[in-house]
């Protein structure tokens, strides 16, 4: 069984005085504190978190036997104390943060996490808080995971998380809705999402004076502006209690707000149509598809991460030739929108996440740890690299060598496509910039990649010189 060290803290759960989460292999444990273990025990024995796992709408929990509890052994971080309870629940294949998530993947966590909680209500619970965190997503659907914040409703209690919810999923929706601004750079700047102050500081006057707006942005705003303005000597105004049928239509008609939301593209997307319109004829699409779809059955990745995903062409190609999962990296928001709608629409297990591998997604948080890097969350063992290393040299100035290094670090095989100077897609980039690539050509590149992996083979599949290198990673 397990020894102590073999059970790894999950350093983002600490928050919780309710319980902590551990890892061993494949199983997630759940520990439930003496603080937490009164409203779990009313939830388990409610029967509602069977009917919330059956229906998917929340992760599988089962508790560990006293026999099972016995086995296991827990680090010095568990703080010392036995739990009252210890929870299994399946992994999630792949952990992803909000501010990594198209405006469809948001809006679609948002609206999953309103149904959870409308359907809580009306069985006499409710939700503690309101995390987008607590959302993750197998392929494009999306699954609530702490069943710890899903506790008993008390008449006449507030809504806890309406604040939080407003931060996490509604303010950084309407501003991306309404500016054409991606809200993923100034979620990641911000893990607690976006305030109603600076919310009202961003949006076009206009959009200030719509009824949604000025019911959830505006007031609040105001009314902090001034309760930090009241003198400490005077009283606090006294909340009045909340029938649940006011906290319905408030959940209800938050509901229909994001309901109606849309992602407002203010700026023609550069790739959104490029699997349709491109550089390369039917031919070489063709070739490209052939080569992704005989390195993927023959390799058979669990996980499969696609650099520049687009709207998920080849990422559909890969899992049917059998990849199980695919993580996508774009950054174009539009296109990945239309990638969450052809997952949603195919029931792919696909997620295309704003990812720039120039510039990964940092640890952050507490000590830095309490949200882990991208490529510690990211366990690759394929990877498709396709039209992506031109742009990471000439237009991010990254040494050629460092390039191939990185792509090839992210998974022990894959596929790198390179493209050559000779390329319109090249030419372009370098239009308004002196060409200082001395190194950028095929020859330098093979010698590169020769350097940590074993070229497995290669094929050219454009008249312009374009080539694609499989490759095997090199034992370290």
């Amino acid at each position: 069984m397990p020894a102590a060290t073999a059970m790894k803290p999950d350093l983002g759960s600490f928050r919780d005085p309710a319980g902590r989460i551990y890892q061993f292999q494949d199983r997630i444990y759940r520990t439930v504190s003496e603080f937490g273990i009164g409203n779990f025990r009313q939830v388990l024995d409610s029967g509602i978190l069977r009917d919330l796992a059956d229906s998917g709408r929340c992760v599988e929990t089962r508790v560990l036997s006293d026999l099972e509890r016995a086995q296991l052994s827990w680090p010095a971080t568990a703080g010392g104390s036995t739990p009252a309870e210890v929870l299994a629940h399946p992994l999630i294949p792949f952990i992803s943060y909000p501010f990594e998530w198209s405006f469809e993947a948001l809006r679609a966590a948002a609206l999953a996490h309103l149904d959870l909680h409308l359907w809580l209500l009306k069985r006499g619970f409710t939700l503690s808080d309101a995390s987008a965190f607590n959302m993750q997503f197998i392929g494009p659907v999306p699954i609530h995971i702490d069943v710890l914040s899903i506790v008993p409703h008390v008449e006449g209690e507030r809504w806890a998380g309406y604040d939080q919810f407003k931060k996490h999923f509604l303010n950084p929706l309407v501003f991306e809705a309404a500016t054409g601004v991606s809200f993923c750079t100034w979620y990641r700047g911000s893990m607690d999402g976006m305030t109603g102050a600076d919310l009202v500081r961003l949006l076009p006057w206009k959009q200030l004076w719509r009824p949604s707006t000025l019911i959830h942005a505006v007031a609040p705003a105001l009314f902090d502006r001034r309760a930090i303005a009241r003198p400490p000597e005077l009283k606090q105004p006294k909340l009045t209690p909340l029938p649940k049928s006011h906290l319905i239509a408030l959940v209800e008609s938050l509901r229909r707000i994001v309901l109606r939301l849309r992602a407002r593209k203010s700026v023609a997307s550069a790739w959104l149509d490029y699997e349709t319109v491109n550089t390369y004829s039917s031919g070489e699409r063709d070739a490209k598809r052939s080569a992704v779809t005989a390195f993927v059955r023959e390799t058979q990745p669990m996980l499969l991460l696609d650099i520049g995903c687009n709207t998920g062409e080849y990422a559909e190609a890969a899992l049917d030739a059998g990849a199980k999962l695919v993580i996508g990296a774009e950054r174009d928001r539009a296109a990945l929108d239309a990638a969450f709608k052809r997952a949603l629409s195919k029931k792919l297990n696909f997620q295309a996440l704003d990812l720039d591998i120039a510039n990964p997604s940092p640890g952050q948080g507490w000590r830095g740890t309490e949200r882990r890097p991208f490529t510690d969350r990211l366990k690759a063992d394929g990877l498709l690299a396709l039209a992506v290393l031109h742009h990471l040299v000439i237009a991010n100035n990254i040494p050629l060598f460092e390039a191939v290094r990185t792509l090839v670090d992210l998974a022990p095989t894959g596929i790198i496509e390179f493209v050559p100077k000779s390329d319109s897609q090249v030419k372009r980039l370098l239009q308004l910039r002196s060409d200082i690539f001395h190194d950028y050509e095929i020859g330098h590149f093979e010698s590169y990649l020769a350097c940590s992996a074993r070229i497995v083979s290669q094929a050219r599949i454009s008249e312009s010189g374009r080539t694609l290198f499989r490759y095997e990673r090199l034992s370290a």
